[in-house]
């Protein structure tokens, strides 16, 4: 073994006795506890609005005029067909969205947001912005930038950045 497979070789963060009997000081309790303030205080915001985050996600997949199906908003979200279709049908019963079958293939659906989705979806991205804010206004620009950059590279090694980014892209 060479030294540069030894430099690469991931050593445990935390040894094993550190662990034992120290929840609080766990990375992954700490990570999941402040996602859980994020969360809570987003879903908060939303209820006015008469939507969950599940929901607002798929809007903000179709704002900017996009147009998908059904099949590619649970590929970029990681949702089974199930859910989609339970979200698709309460997003158009409150008239946010439009279905529409597409004319080569009509088992597929065009999805798109109506006007009053695209108010909606301005409304709720203003409100989640000032609820993020309010849990991460406590750390500075720089914090929360390798706050960011941190996560972003836990993430690397899984598809759920694959899945971020796909979700995000235009």
């Amino acid at each position: 073994m060479s030294n540069t497979d030894w430099e690469h070789t991931p050593q445990p963060v935390i040894e094993e006795h550190e662990s034992v009997g120290s929840l609080p000081s766990s990375t992954g309790f700490i990570l999941n506890k402040a996602s859980q303030e994020i969360l809570r205080r987003c879903e908060e915001v939303l209820v006015p609005l008469g939507i969950r985050l599940r929901h607002y996600s798929i809007l903000a997949l179709l704002g900017k005029g996009r147009v998908l199906s059904q099949n590619e908003i649970g590929k970029r979200l990681g949702l089974d067909r199930n859910n989609v279709v339970v979200l698709m049908n309460y997003l158009e019963q409150k008239q946010l969205v439009v279905r529409d079958q597409d004319p080569t293939d009509r088992r597929v659906h065009a999805i798109h947001l109506t006007p009053h989705g695209e108010a909606l979806l301005q409304e709720a991205s203003t409100r989640l912005v000032e609820a993020e804010n309010q849990v991460l206004s406590r750390l500075t620009h720089e914090e929360l930038q390798q706050l960011n950059r941190l996560l972003s590279k836990l993430l690397l090694d899984t598809d759920s950045l694959i899945q971020l980014e796909d979700a995000t892209r235009g």
